[in-house]
């Protein structure tokens, strides 16, 4: 096993073809897009369980967004980023029913692995919503809510047992986890957006595992949503 250091499917990927010096990899498969000038995804196949065990990652489709320029683009463009990505996770949430929980992995208090909390704040919560004033809503609204279970080191709790709590508890139908990923290049650094529906082992990719979240542990269909906000 390689010491990958990094939670993108494609680095890893990529970092075995140069140790193996392989341009192809038995049971991974890579394609790679070009949206627009400043926009490029990356999909990367992982077929069977050769495939898995070479990069470290579960059997699923991992869709990696990358943003060129961003330190210069207009708003505009970013909003053709963010379109991009609600489409991907569309696509996913279209393949689960029910009510959604979005948790914000991570620690508020760490700039690097802030990400989840930040995003559990500004989203619209609407479970409570629609079950006191539904006509607030239009019909067919989704039924949303969130949680920011902070970390081991200041809860004493394991992120997964604080989750499988509150999905027994309440009626989900499928959960989004945001957090912060590790990437081995500077260069991708608030530029690149990881999405899989293969859940998430936190901290893999810094060599420090929690337990897995995924639908083997929840119950229910997991997307995980990665952004690179450390190396």
């Amino acid at each position: 096993m390689y010491d990958f250091r990094t939670d993108l499917a494609d680095e890893r990927a990529q970092i075995c073809r140069e140790n193996d010096n392989k341009k192809d990899l038995d049971g991974i498969e890579t394609e790679t897009k070009k949206i627009s000038d400043n926009l490029e995804i990356t999909r990367v196949k992982i077929l069977n369980e050769e495939g898995s065990k070479k990069i470290d990652k579960r059997i699923g489709t991992y869709t990696t967004i990358n943003i060129k320029d961003i330190e210069i683009i207009d708003e505009e463009k970013i909003n053709e980023a963010f379109e991009l990505l609600a489409e991907e996770l569309k696509s996913l949430l279209n393949q689960a029913d029910g009510p959604v929980l979005i948790v914000g992995l991570g620690n508020e208090d760490t700039t690097a692995d802030s990400l989840g909390p930040k995003v559990v704040k500004n989203l619209e919560i609407t479970r409570h919503i629609l079950k006191y004033k539904p006509e607030l809503f239009p019909e067919g609204t989704r039924e949303i809510s969130a949680l920011a279970p902070g970390v081991l080191g200041t809860t004493g709790i394991e992120t997964q047992e604080i989750i499988k709590g509150v999905v027994e508890k309440i009626d989900v139908g499928a959960i989004i986890v945001i957090d912060a990923l590790a990437s081995n290049n500077i260069s991708r650094l608030l530029k690149t957006i990881q999405i899989c529906d293969t859940g998430i082992v936190p901290g893999s990719g810094v060599e420090n595992k929690r337990k897995e979240i995924s639908k083997d542990t929840m119950g229910v269909k997991v997307i995980a949503i990665r952004s690179s906000n450390s190396c």
